[in-house]
């Protein structure tokens, strides 16, 4: 499978929840009218974590972003190939926001209930693999994710 687009996924989890995002329905936008977890694409000369990084701090606002590389998923969307580095966001006391609302709508949903409204299988597959994580952290961090 030749990579023809590589970006990073975000995921933010905080008190038992989840941000995901809704998208426009925009003609010009491939994910229209999805629900999915926020990311972006690395720009040329960029490093996995720095985009991470960077998508973060444009999209939530937050200015020091705590994140951790979960792992790397390869998928297929729309007949092509497509990388995303997985991240996962511990928030710290920045306030979360929506600094691009013009990109989607930023909604909070319990972890139980996250599956269910996520509306690419790729994005439950990544969900999934952030909850398997949530354990090996140190009990501080669990305690801001998951209450």
């Amino acid at each position: 499978m030749s990579l023809e687009s590589e970006g990073v996924v975000f995921i933010t989890i905080k008190d038992g929840k989840v941000l995901l995002e809704q998208r426009p329905d925009s003609p010009s936008d491939i994910y229209a009218g999805t629900v999915l977890i926020p990311g972006g694409h690395i720009e040329i000369g960029e490093t996995a974590p720095y985009a991470a990084k960077r998508e973060i701090k444009e999209e939530l606002g937050i200015r020091k972003p705590h994140c951790y590389l979960l792992g790397l998923v390869k998928y297929r969307y729309l007949e092509k190939s497509r990388l995303a580095h997985l991240f996962l966001v511990v928030p710290g006391r920045e306030k979360i926001r929506n600094t691009q609302p013009e990109e989607g709508k930023h909604i909070w949903v319990p972890l139980e209930e996250a599956r269910n409204t996520l509306s690419l299988e790729v994005s439950r597959k990544m969900l999934d693999m952030a909850l398997d994580t949530i354990p090996r952290f140190k009990s501080d961090v669990r305690k801001r994710l998951v209450g």
